[in-house]
């Protein structure tokens, strides 16, 4: 990658970051992010409950 965003010493060969804070549900935040090709996305861990398992969990919609 000519061209690659580089951070900590990873390569990512979008530049686009991806909020999750401003969609309706989860299933919506994932389509968004798998459409825009975002390979960094933003949490607002004050509104997340890491402790949610299940379909209901940030995790969940949000590939590691």
């Amino acid at each position: 990658m000519e061209d690659a965003f580089i951070l900590a010493g990873k390569s990512y060969a979008s530049r686009l970051l991806v909020g999750t804070g401003k969609y309706a549900n989860l299933q919506q935040t994932r389509a968004v992010i798998d459409a825009a090709g975002a390979e960094i996305v933003t949490v607002a861990l004050r509104r997340t409950d890491l402790a949610a398992t299940g379909e209901d969990s940030i995790q969940q919609a949000v590939p590691p």
